[in-house]
């Protein structure tokens, strides 16, 4: 049964949702001057001249700080290969930053156990380097506050290949072939023209001495025990968000010593079979969600679920809406008077998806579904408002500035398992989208050897795992499984999605953080908790 604040009507006011474009008239001015690409940034040689591996030196930010005096970066030289070092050497990006002086102090009194920030994906960076990210009123600052307020530094790392971090991983040619696939009529799309500049990209960063194979959770472990080391850090406390679970298990796994108390938030643990495992978590969203509409008042067309009169439930819904879009896909253009895009299912199907990562996603399910449902594939409709905001966000989605699509798939075709004869094609793979990927690992000369990584051998360091009820892609079940491995504490964050502990938590959830991080002993339930009946912390 849901609690009261899931029926609750979605607000009406639906430009909340348009984070990236407030306006619709930034949405127009933005496509009509420019529809770049994402370019990676100029890659500076790395000086190696002041060390050797294993060093670890302060360096000059290569972003902006807006005045803040109290950000540090640093730079870690590390072998590309830590089992067979070949000197090949890699430069690993780190910013420190501590919290700002209270009013009287010169400098902040700071605990000598700072928190480490650890991305998920696998492939996405974590250091902003926008104008705004930093400074006082800057974005990292905003997001990390739960931390910095407790008297901790933050300290985020660009791993291995991503990033600031050099030599930093991208393809560009074949991110733009894949945007320009989405150009091409669906009859007509070949494959192998987003496949061809993916071999080309692989085979460059071979013959440039790049070991795909060592793009792995392990391997950044190590990198960050050494950072740890370099930078006089006794013991350091590790939050591993999504897929960042994975190398926090293993740097418990080769850094032990080092780690103080570990959280993860809305963790991948003991799933290594995407295939499988994805689809399940989304048939169960699809299960929440027609438990959610079943709920609610069926005369409110606020909610954009489907009336009972019309016999339909949500996964009814979808089914209808995939099979109309493949058979009449919807044109994108844009007032650039760039080649429209093509929404296929499976383009609305990566907008769907993504959606129901935020913490009003049910609501933007619904309405984006609803909006599929009824569009009509017109000149007019095609420059509408939803259109325009449908191809700025799949712009996003293929140049995300923070993400690296050749580290991520390089760490998948390691760390994760493939099983031609069970792999399944649904709703979040098709078929031919899971052969891409076999075909991908075979030409990076990687094969699927996916390792669950048993957190009972770590359940002498105290934890704390956040899992959200509506998380689309890492059920609460996963972070049950960790805590009773580990031996630490669950809590089950009712009121947020995947991987929102800092974005969008309640007030409850940074306050029982906080108290696990001071706690000297196993952190003692927030005072919170007896006012916050949607929240329930288990202690194993």
């Amino acid at each position: 049964m849901y609690d009261d604040q899931y029926q609750q009507e979605p607000k009406k006011d639906r430009f909340r949702r348009y984070r990236p474009l407030i306006l619709f008239i930034i949405i127009v001015t933005i496509i009509f001057i420019a529809e770049d690409y994402y370019s990676a940034p100029v890659q500076e040689p790395i000086n190696f001249a002041k060390g050797q591996s294993g060093d670890v030196f302060e360096v000059d930010c290569p972003f902006p700080l807006n005045g803040d005096n109290h950000v540090t970066c640093y730079h870690l030289i590390t072998e590309q290969n830590h089992a067979a070092p070949d000197g090949k050497l890699l430069s690993i990006l780190a910013v420190k930053i501590d919290p700002l002086p209270k009013e009287g102090e010169e400098t902040p009194k700071l605990h000598p156990d700072p928190f480490l920030y650890l991305e998920g994906g696998p492939g996405y960076a974590s250091i902003y380097g926008e104008p705004g990210d930093f400074g006082e009123d800057g974005v990292m600052r905003a997001f990390y506050s739960p931390v910095l307020q407790t008297g901790r530094s933050l300290i985020a790392v660009d791993t291995r290949g991503l990033g600031f971090s050099r030599p930093a991983l991208t393809c560009p040619e074949a991110d733009r072939a894949a945007w320009h696939w989405l150009t091409e009529d669906p009859e007509t799309r070949n494959d192998e023209s987003i496949f061809t500049p993916y071999r080309n990209c692989i085979q460059n960063l071979q013959k440039a001495g790049i070991d795909l194979g060592q793009y792995d959770s392990a391997s950044i472990a190590k990198d960050l025990a050494i950072l740890r080391k370099g930078l006089s850090i006794k013991q350091w406390n590790i939050y591993g968000v999504s897929y960042g679970a994975q190398t926090a298990l293993q740097l418990l796994r080769h850094d032990r010593e080092g780690v103080r108390r570990v959280i993860f938030d809305s963790p991948s643990y003991a799933h290594v079979t995407p295939w499988q495992d994805d689809e399940a978590a989304f048939i169960r969203t699809l299960k929440l969600l027609d438990a959610y509409c079943a709920e609610m008042d069926a005369e409110n067309e606020a909610s954009y679920c489907p009336i009972k009169e019309a016999q339909e439930t949500v996964t009814e819904r979808l089914d209808r809406t995939l099979a109309k879009l493949r058979d009449d896909p919807i044109l994108l253009r844009s007032l650039s008077l760039k080649l429209p895009i093509y929404l296929t299912d499976r383009e609305s199907f990566l907008i769907l998806h993504s959606s129901l990562y935020s913490e009003t996603g049910f609501e933007d399910f619904l309405w984006d579904l609803q909006d599929f449902a009824d569009l009509e594939n017109g000149w007019l409709e095609s420059f509408s408002e939803n259109s325009a905001y449908w191809r700025e966000l799949l712009h996003f989605i293929y140049f995300d500035p923070l993400a690296s699509s050749i580290v991520q798939n390089a760490t998948s075709c390691i760390e994760m398992d493939y099983d031609p004869e069970t792999a399944q094609a649904g709703y979040v793979y098709s078929s031919e989208e899971i052969d891409f990927s076999r075909r991908l690992c075979e030409e990076m000369g990687l094969s699927f050897n996916g390792e669950n990584i048993n957190a009972s051998e770590f359940t002498g360091v105290p934890s704390l795992t956040l899992s959200g009820y509506r998380d689309v892609i890492t059920p609460p079940d996963y972070g049950r499984e960790l805590a009773e491995d580990m031996d630490g504490l669950w809590l089950l964050k009712l009121e947020g999605a995947h991987g929102l502990a800092f974005v969008e938590g309640a007030d409850c959830v940074k306050e029982i953080m906080t108290d696990f991080l001071n706690a000297a002993g196993e952190a003692e339930q927030a005072e919170c908790l007896a006012e916050n009946t949607a929240l329930e912390l288990v202690a194993n």
